[in-house]
C-alpha cells in the first residue's frame, strides 16, 4: 500500500557555525600562548630556586671548611702548648758538689739503772 514515491529525508546539519568554529580556533590558540607562558613563568623561578640553593650550598660548604681549618689551627696550637722537649744538656755555670766525709756513730747512752744496776728488762711493765 504504497501511495507515491518515498520521499528522501532531509538532512539538517546541526552543530557550530564556521564562525563558532574559528572563535573556537582562537580559544585554543589563546589557552596554549597562556601555558606556553605559564610553563616559562614556572622553568625560571624553578631555575632561580635552584640557584639560590646551589649558592646556599657553596656558602655553608666554605662555612664547614672555615671551622674545620679553624679546629685543626686550633688543635695544632693547642699540641704545640703541650708539646715537652726530653733532651738532656749539660749546665755549665752548675756548681759541682764534693763527697761528704763520714763521721763516727755517737755513743749509745740509753740505759736503765734502778739501785744503781742495769738490768735487762728493768723499767718494763710486763704483765702482773
Amino acid at each position: 500500500m504504497c501511495m507515491g514515491s518515498p520521499q528522501p529525508p532531509k538532512v539538517v546539519q546541526q552543530g557550530p557555525t564556521r564562525q563558532e568554529m574559528k572563535q573556537q580556533k582562537a580559544e585554543l590558540k589563546e589557552v596554549k600562548q597562556d601555558m606556553k607562558a605559564q610553563q616559562q613563568d614556572f622553568q625560571a623561578q624553578l631555575q632561580a630556586q635552584i640557584d639560590a640553593a646551589a649558592e646556599a650550598d657553596a656558602a655553608a660548604a666554605a662555612e664547614a671548611q672555615r671551622i674545620t681549618e679553624q679546629q685543626q689551627a686550633n688543635a695544632a696550637a693547642a699540641s704545640q702548648t703541650y708539646m715537652t722537649d726530653v733532651s738532656q744538656q749539660a749546665n755549665s755555670g752548675a756548681a759541682l758538689t764534693t763527697a761528704t766525709a763520714p763521721t763516727a756513730p755517737a755513743p749509745r747512752r740509753a740505759s736503765l739503772t734502778i739501785n744503781g744496776q742495769s738490768r735487762a728488762g728493768a723499767g718494763l711493765n710486763i704483765g702482773a
